[in-house]
């Protein structure tokens, strides 16, 4: 950015003026009328997700007072915005759902005037270094942030002048916006299909036979217990080696590849238990599964149960990896887990008598390559959004002043 032109580093090339600063408040219009009766209009809820129906948001269920009548009401194209926040991030949000909506009265409701492209003005303040900055120097001791409508008066935008100028840059964010939406879109059904397939490739409960199988696989899938299977490994003195981190998404993971600084006593690596590729960590945390896969070698906590086969060749490694995260394997944790630590925690003793439903190894590989195919789809496509967040994150701190 020129700071002396106060235009952006990229902008449409037939806009020459530059931009200007203003003051909010004297393009905002605020819109005061509430309800005068219960559910006058459809509740809304204006969320950092965007803007819904309460019933869509609640899943049919609605929130609100029993008796709504004072609520705020929006009408179709005008802004709210909940004017407090715990982390000083403020959503605002347009209503392009229904001609009339209500919002409780913490939500302000304000529209802009002829002068200033809405959409324009909502991808400034929801996107924009501005508005960032003055949220912070509104917090005043305490630990929320409170932007009323006569505060958020007073911020000063600098802008293009024409609504033409602001038109475009609107609509060339909305096209990005639209492009993200769809990829992420497609990334949520991919592994919406996977979960389901995994789910249908187990066997019905009270049966020995799949729902739906890969051709030339017939037999009765074997019933053991876990402890025939798995056994608790401990293995320590191995401080030279990189210390792991279990996570839910991608099993166990280098600690520097988390993206979180988690501090720990480097002289304590020695009591670490060393974690080869192909084997499970118990890390706790029953409600999502708490068994993570490893294809690295490295260290993970004393407070973690290694887990590896009794008979490695007669097991897929990947299968099972699958089988750890499905929904029907977490719930059967349930007889087994005990006491409350980030999720109910797991004990190894007791996972070891569970009955486990397991096919051949060539079957366990077949199935365990297929969902290894499908996840790397969808990484594909996470990292096609990911590029696509990042185009849009470069494009809009250059297009803006």
């Amino acid at each position: 950015m020129d700071e002396n032109k106060k235009k952006p580093e990229i902008n449409f090339n037939k806009f020459k003026e530059d931009w200007e600063q203003r003051k909010l408040g004297d393009y905002i219009i605020p819109y005061s009328e509430v309800t005068t009766e219960n559910n006058q209009y459809p509740i809304l809820t204006s969320s950092r997700k965007g803007i819904f129906l309460q019933t869509d948001y609640y899943r049919g269920h609605q929130i609100a007072s029993a008796n709504n009548s004072g609520y705020n009401i929006v009408p179709r194209g005008f802004f709210t915005y909940r004017h407090m926040s715990d982390d000083e991030v403020f959503k605002f949000n347009i209503n392009n759902l229904v001609d009339f909506g209500i919002v409780s009265t913490l939500y302000p409701v304000f529209t802009t005037n002829s002068e200033l492209n809405s959409k324009y003005l909502q991808y400034q303040l929801n996107e924009g270094a501005n508005f960032r900055n003055f949220a912070k120097l509104q917090k005043q001791g305490g630990s929320r942030t409170y932007m009323y409508l006569s505060k958020l008066k007073e911020l000063t935008l600098t802008m293009p002048k024409t609504l033409e100028e602001q038109k475009n840059i609107s609509d060339f964010f909305t096209t990005i916006d639209k492009l993200i939406n769809l990829h992420q879109d497609k990334y949520h059904k991919l592994i919406t299909i996977k979960n389901s397939l995994i789910e249908k490739i187990l066997p019905l409960d009270g049966t020995n036979v799949p729902e739906i199988r890969f051709a030339g696989f017939t037999d009765h899938w074997e019933q053991r217990k876990a402890a025939d299977i798995f056994m608790s490994i401990t293995n320590k003195n191995h401080p030279h080696l990189p210390v792991l981190s279990a996570t839910q998404e991608h099993g166990m993971i280098l600690r520097e590849n988390t993206g979180i600084n988690i501090s720990h006593d480097k002289n304590n690596e020695a009591t670490y238990k060393r974690v080869l590729p192909g084997q499970f960590v118990i890390h706790l945390r029953s409600f999502q599964g708490g068994f993570a896969h490893s294809k690295v070698e490295g260290i993970t906590s004393p407070a973690y149960t290694v887990m590896d086969f009794f008979e490695k060749e007669k097991h897929y490694d990947f299968f099972w990896k699958y089988i750890f995260k499905s929904e029907k394997f977490i719930k059967s944790l349930r007889n087994v887990t005990y006491g409350i630590r980030d999720g109910r925690s797991i004990n190894f003793d007791d996972f070891s008598t569970m009955i486990v439903l397991f096919p051949s190894y060539d079957e366990q590989k077949v199935i365990g390559q297929f969902f290894q195919s499908f996840d790397h789809l969808i990484n594909l496509n996470q990292r096609k959004l990911e590029i696509l967040k990042n185009i849009k994150k470069s494009m809009f701190e250059k297009m803006f002043v």
